[in-house]
């Protein structure tokens, strides 16, 4: 969890026009600067509290997932901005983010359900191409929706 979190940071570097972007630093940036607890308790908590929801059926579990969506974009502007961050603070800010925009990130992840087939079908090998577009898009959906609150 902790090094899939530091490639989508890096993603959010890269829509932020960061040059320095290299995806094997990204790999590990979350073990850098002083990050490293709060990300690793923020990977534990949305992990637990999704699983939990998901005892309610499965429903549950899929929609606090697209709730805690933007926790790790928070996460990281917040530690760029030097603001000292508490344990569920950025799974609290994500989880108001997404109210009413939960059904469009749901529906920009069905939009890459035929990328996907197409990169499957490809032999795997489209995924090394498709993995990067969706982080990029998403982390451009995390800036829209952060200009807009």
């Amino acid at each position: 969890g902790m090094f899939d979190k530091g490639v989508q940071i890096g993603y959010l570097h890269l829509v932020d026009g960061k040059k320095e972007n290299n995806v094997f630093k990204n790999i590990f940036l979350t073990f850098r600067g002083g990050r490293t607890y709060n990300y690793f308790v923020n990977v534990l908590l949305t992990s637990i509290f999704t699983g939990l929801w998901s005892l309610l059926f499965i429903i549950p579990g899929i929609v606090k997932s697209y709730s805690y969506a933007m926790t790790f974009y928070i996460l990281e502007d917040m530690h760029k901005a030097g603001k000292e961050v508490g344990v569920t603070e950025a799974i609290t800010k994500s989880r108001q983010m997404m109210k009413g925009h939960k059904f469009q990130l749901f529906v920009l992840d069905l939009s890459f359900i035929g990328w996907g087939i197409l990169a499957t079908l490809a032999l795997g090998i489209g995924w090394l191409w498709l993995v990067p577009y969706i982080q990029t898009t998403k982390a451009e959906f995390y800036r829209k929706l952060a200009a807009n609150n």
